[in-house]
């Protein structure tokens, strides 16, 4: 039950931190355009 709980925690982590990565990555690409 524990496992199922820690691998529950794990993925959410990995979602959020995707999300964080992608909105990041979205930001600097309408920066780069803005300047070319």
């Amino acid at each position: 039950m524990t496992d199922i709980l820690i691998l529950i925690v794990a993925v959410i982590a990995a979602v959020a931190f995707v999300k964080l990565l992608t909105a990041a990555w979205q930001e600097r690409r309408e920066e780069d355009e803005r300047t070319l």
